[in-house]
């Protein structure tokens, strides 16, 4: 954010313009002049629909909009609008690294752009706008200014919404005295290999056309020129929970795909905070918390990590229900020293291998949870059914 200094101002409505440089009365109007913007942009459209605003940020607006495709069935999409012109070198950044990810299956795929070619307003020899439409291309944000990104729907909501329900759950077994519920290993697993495959794409960016299907992130034969984009912003809130079907390994487990690409960077540096993040994010799902490392760092298989709460202390186990070998992991990835965490090729080896080999016949007394039939039921509980 841009910090604008209020000295010498003469605008009788000074006082309400705020350390930040933000005017709550302008920022308003701002956001209502979007909404009518988008609104009228897309009805006007016959193939759209206009729905809602589903998010209103300090720097930018989301909208739902409805596609009523000619030959498949219709279906939901996020468009994003930077509130103002000042907030537009973000979105700007975050369209180009969006496009660079584009084709991965754990990143929110990428429907259209402002940056298109056919999107963009053209003009003749005598500045006469022309058609920007060419055949075989998208053209239904000509007309639109400003930068504009449009995104796949995600209709199964925020991981945060787990660990909330978990948190609740969770209070109301301590007020209880029993025993709060905690999630399955192999739900655990597909989940953790669902982040290392998005770790992969920000090293390995697929770099593909808008609007194809997704691949499955590998890493690529030829890793000698990585592009290390570093997310710096992997809260629950930007990480979604997508539908079955798409994948074999998400016949069951619905894939999580991370956005929100707005404070992205390239490094030089490798994958290694994306990595911490992806432990942080493991390790609230494990808890059914916030994370938190209260101030701790434990010696854990000769590595520093703050993962001080999910690992055991004088022969007592605060987890006994969790897989070892998904404890060191995580562990692992919230190690202090960067360098000591796994890479994001050994997190994609660890986790497949974990997926691959471990049947719901290896978590002993616990195998009706780790069943598909126990965590669809899991599932059931925590992300379809509605509080």
């Amino acid at each position: 954010m841009q910090i604008f200094g209020t000295g010498g101002n003469d605008n009788e409505d000074a006082s309400m313009v705020d350390a930040f440089g933000n005017d709550p009365v302008a920022d308003e109007a701002e956001r209502q002049q979007r909404v009518h913007q988008i609104r009228t942009h897309f009805n006007n459209q016959s193939a759209f629909t206009y729905e809602r605003m589903i998010g209103n940020g300090v720097y930018g607006m989301t909208f739902n909009v409805l596609e009523n495709r000619v030959f498949f069935p219709p279906r939901r999409l996020v468009v994003k609008r930077a509130l103002n012109e000042r907030d537009e070198y973000a979105l700007d950044s975050e369209i180009r690294i969006m496009k660079l990810l584009n084709g991965a299956a754990h990143i929110a795929s990428v429907i259209a752009t402002s940056e298109d070619p056919g999107q963009q307003e053209r003009r003749g020899p005598c500045g006469r706008l022309v058609s920007g439409f060419r055949v075989g291309e998208r053209n239904f944000l000509v007309g639109l200014p400003g930068p504009t990104l449009v995104l796949e729907f995600l209709e199964n909501g925020q991981l945060n919404a787990i660990r909330d329900k978990l948190i609740a759950r969770n209070n109301e077994a301590a007020r209880l005295g029993q025993e709060g519920p905690w999630l399955p290993n192999r739900l655990l697993w597909k989940w953790f290999l669902c982040f290392a495959r998005a770790c992969v794409a920000m090293k390995f960016p697929p770099n593909r056309p808008v609007d194809t299907r997704p691949e499955l992130e590998e890493i690529p034969a030829d890793q000698s020129n990585p592009t290390d984009i570093i997310h710096r912003d992997m809260h629950g809130g930007n990480i979604l929970i997508g539908v079955t079907g798409d994948f074999p390994e998400h016949n069951v487990v619905p894939p999580l795909k991370l956005i929100d690409f707005g404070v992205a960077q390239l490094s030089d540096e490798g994958d290694a905070q994306n990595i911490y993040d992806v432990g942080t994010r493991m390790f609230d799902l494990v808890r059914g918390s916030s994370f938190s490392t209260g101030g701790f760092v434990d010696e854990w298989a000769g590595v520093r990590t703050v993962a001080s709460y999910i690992l055991p202390k004088d022969g007592v186990d605060p987890y006994p229900n969790l897989d070892p070998d998904l404890r060191h992991l995580i562990a692992l990835c919230l190690a202090v020293d960067p360098s000591e965490r796994p890479s994001a090729a050994e997190l994609l080896h660890y986790c497949k291998l974990a997926v691959d080999q471990k049947p719901p016949e290896w978590y002993g007394p616990n195998q009706a949870l780790e069943t598909d039939e126990g965590i669809s039921l899991t599932l059931q509980a925590l992300v379809y059914d509605a509080d």
